[in-house]
């Protein structure tokens, strides 16, 4: 029994090793985004604070250091379980879809080795969280899978900040509050859409070797 706490600490800390540093692989086995977009997101953790930190201070007019800490903690819970968790959900709902193809059977979702860049960017998009098998070492699919997953990733991420920031005594009525951090993430996930897709990019060349 002692022997237990090690053991689980050491699964632990084996699987998330395993989730966030994947070894290389290639684009024929399909790719699960989480290892490939969460690093992303932490990287660009403290100038997402900064964005809705200057934005919140300009609209809400409180004390600096008190909006810092608050938002530090709402996106740090944001990014540390609502990313995640938008990702899982995603998955869930990608075999869900999947199995149902499968059922009429019809193929769930086809390769990308398409002449058809519509057909290419609606697959993508359909099997964004764990990518559907692409030909060739093209890094866009990566890209704009990351960018779809930012959808889900914005709304969890405002209702995590809604739920920390609510209970503090701002200055403001509700409204004006859920309408200031609603209008903060719009602009952290803008820098993230723009920042972190070209990130991703040039982060992907060791990746589909």
């Amino acid at each position: 029994m002692k022997l237990a706490r090690p053991r689980l600490s050491a699964t632990v800390a084996w699987l998330a090793a395993a989730l966030l540093l994947p070894p290389a692989a290639h684009a024929d086995a399909g790719i699960p985004m989480l290892p490939l977009a969460y690093p992303v997101m932490i990287v660009l953790l403290i100038p997402v604070v900064a964005i809705e930190t200057i934005y919140l201070r300009r609209k809400l007019g409180v004390d600096r250091w008190l909006l810092v800490r608050r938002t530090a903690l709402a996106n740090a819970l944001s990014t540390l379980l609502g990313f995640p968790l938008a990702w899982l959900i995603g998955v869930v709902l990608e075999i869900t879809v999947g199995g149902l193809f499968v059922a009429l059977g019809a193929s769930a979702f086809p390769p990308i080795a398409t002449d058809n860049l519509l057909g290419k960017v609606a697959v993508v998009i359909l099997s964004a969280p764990w990518l559907s098998p692409f030909g060739g070492n093209d890094r866009w699919p990566l890209v704009l899978a990351f960018l779809v997953l930012l959808v889900p990733a914005f709304f969890t991420s405002f209702y995590f900040e809604w739920f920390v920031l609510r209970w503090s005594p701002w200055p403001v009525e509700s409204h004006a509050l859920r309408q200031a951090i609603w209008r903060a993430n719009l602009l952290s996930y803008l820098f993230l859409a723009v920042f972190g897709g070209v990130t991703l990019y040039f982060g992907l060349a060791w990746y589909l070797r």
